[in-house]
């Protein structure tokens, strides 16, 4: 459906997947929104107000080495010279966007040689302030579910971006991450855009229980081969 006023929405979106892979929808989305502003068009201002996707599935297949979007990321040989853009193609059309938000959103990972099976469900995001990213930090939020070896790990990430182009430098003062209950606040600085970037980051949590977190990644093993393992050398091989 199409307004010209207030913009566009797509409904029962569908990607077909590549030859040869499962044949469910390498990509599909119950609806895509884009909704901007019409008078600004005769300023040549092209103002997004928002973008929203609605239950966005994204299937990855691994097989026989390859995945299902290899084909995509190959590098095809030129057929003809390329075409250099006439010296008066700028439209001079500025694009603004002020928010994208993604509601009930799911990746699902199956590798075929190892049979395995992971997804991340339950896809909430939201990203607003775009417009005015340049004067004052911009808020987003993350929420999700990964389930890992059959168990649901809820995920969260949310707070606030600076950005400063000219000093190249992008501030997050304070992260609120969430895993598997367990809560930390993240602060970072980022510099040097262009030759780096150099990451300063900081990790802290008034109250952190390590306990849940390493049952997650202890968990899937055969009984018979489990064995009990120094708490240390646990976290080691998590973090490598």
């Amino acid at each position: 459906s199409f307004n010209i006023f207030t913009g566009i929405k797509l409904e029962n979106i569908s990607v077909a997947n590549r030859a040869g892979y499962a044949k469910e929808p390498f990509i599909s989305a119950d609806a895509f929104t884009l909704h901007y502003a019409f008078w600004p068009l005769f300023q040549r201002q092209i103002i997004i107000q928002e973008i929203s996707l609605e239950k966005p599935v994204v299937l990855i297949e691994k097989r026989a080495g390859e995945f299902n979007f290899s084909d995509l990321t190959q590098k095809k040989a030129a057929t003809s010279p390329a075409t250099k853009p006439a010296a008066n193609s700028n439209f001079g059309f500025s694009l603004i966007v002020d928010s994208f938000t993604l509601h009930d959103g799911e990746i699902i990972y199956r590798d075929q040689t190892t049979n395995t099976h992971s997804e991340i469900k339950e896809i909430n995001a939201s990203l607003r302030g775009l417009t005015l990213a340049l004067f004052k930090p911009l808020d987003f939020s993350l929420s999700a579910i990964a389930n890992y070896q059959g168990k649901d790990i809820p995920l969260s990430l949310a707070g606030s971006i600076a950005l400063n182009l000219s000093d190249e430098t992008i501030n997050l003062p304070a992260l609120t991450l969430g895993i598997a209950g367990e809560k930390a606040t993240i602060a970072a600085t980022i510099t040097q855009l262009r030759s780096g970037p150099a990451i300063d980051c900081s990790l802290s949590s008034s109250q952190l229980n390590i306990d849940p977190l390493v049952a997650i990644f202890a968990a899937g093993a055969p009984a018979q081969k489990a064995k009990k393992t120094d708490l240390n050398q646990t976290i080691n091989q998590v973090t490598a």
